[in-house]
């Protein structure tokens, strides 16, 4: 099924092996983008490309591919949603980046008769789908985003290891709102006022999520970061990283500070860490986060933070 933790294409070469000693089609499989995939048939590694959860992600790939328009395909990033509703939660099929996917007979793009003026407040995946939607049925949009470039959480998301699919989605949304002329607002955090003064037929808020921080004693009196700014403003944490909760978040965050070369511990109030998370991906980071030394305490609370016993220490603990 070819998860995040495995690099794109990873089989072709054993689909060329296997066709060596072969007189019948071998077909390819396994996270092979549609650049890999064309050079793989030019170099007779395979005859066929089989593509599956590409499809679920973009209906149209085959169809962008073969007119050139590369930048318009929306890339799946590997997050195997589509399996865990299908697999897991025996739910109707799901995916992360196809909003429509499953739905295809209840929901509409067409133009719409009367255009509208929208304004889409946030920039995140939200925000720019929604805007991309809109823009696309003829609707004139404006997007509001307070910070100096699009993406939201995605730019934190695309950062820990094994995770750059999602930065090529950022880049897809980017592109889809340039050519479609949707005016861009950037640094503006919208007021109540400013809408009114606008007077749009129609306003969209898409701001997104913001994390709970729990009254924990002491924590007012450290460099407590979010994990969002924690990775991206990495230069803001210390050496010796508390990250407060065990979750995906947390773990994946733990991923990219260990990298980075950070000594990191999590705690987590449930028995097991990154509960949540498909198996599949789950046990591969766990054991990344286990060889990169990364301590792991399960079903243990904060009530209080207390650094006075070690004055002088750089620190740098999050909440996520």
């Amino acid at each position: 099924m070819g998860p995040t933790v495995l690099d794109h294409g990873i089989l072709l070469p054993l689909a060329g092996e296997i066709k060596k000693g072969l007189k019948i089609p071998v077909i390819a499989v396994g996270r092979i983008d549609p650049d890999q995939a064309e050079k793989a048939l030019a170099e007779g590694q395979a005859d066929f490309i089989a593509i599956g959860r590409g499809l679920i992600a973009d209906p149209e790939l085959p169809h962008k591919l073969a007119s050139g328009q590369t930048e318009d395909i929306r890339p799946c990033i590997g997050c195997l949603e589509c399996i865990h509703h299908v697999i897991y939660k025996r739910e109707p099929l799901r995916c992360s980046v196809n909003a429509l996917c499953g739905r295809e007979g209840e929901e509409s793009q067409e133009p719409v008769i009367t255009p509208k003026r929208v304004v889409v407040i946030g920039g995140g995946p939200g925000g720019m789908e929604a805007a991309r939607v809109l823009a696309l049925r003829g609707h004139r949009v404006s997007l509001f985003e307070k910070e100096k470039q699009l993406g939201g959480l995605l730019l934190s998301a695309s950062r820990p290891p094994q995770k750059g699919d999602i930065e090529r989605l950022t880049d897809y949304f980017r592109t889809q709102l340039k050519k479609l002329g949707i005016c861009i607002n950037f640094g503006q955090e919208i007021s109540p006022a400013k809408v009114a003064y606008l007077n749009p037929d129609a306003v969209v808020i898409a701001g997104g999520a913001f994390p709970f921080i729990p009254n924990i004693a002491g924590l007012e009196k450290t460099q407590a970061l979010i994990a969002h700014r924690a990775i991206l403003e990495e230069q803001e944490v210390g050496q010796k990283v508390l990250i407060i909760g065990g979750g995906l978040v947390g773990c994946e965050t733990a991923d990219y500070l260990s990298a980075k070369g950070r000594t990191v511990t999590v705690i987590e109030i449930l028995e097991k860490m990154a509960a949540a998370m498909l198996p599949l991906l789950r046990r591969p980071l766990l054991d990344r986060l286990r060889k990169k030394g990364v301590s792991l305490l399960c079903g243990e609370g904060v009530k209080k933070l207390d650094l006075s016993r070690h004055p002088g220490e750089n620190r740098g603990p999050v909440s996520s």
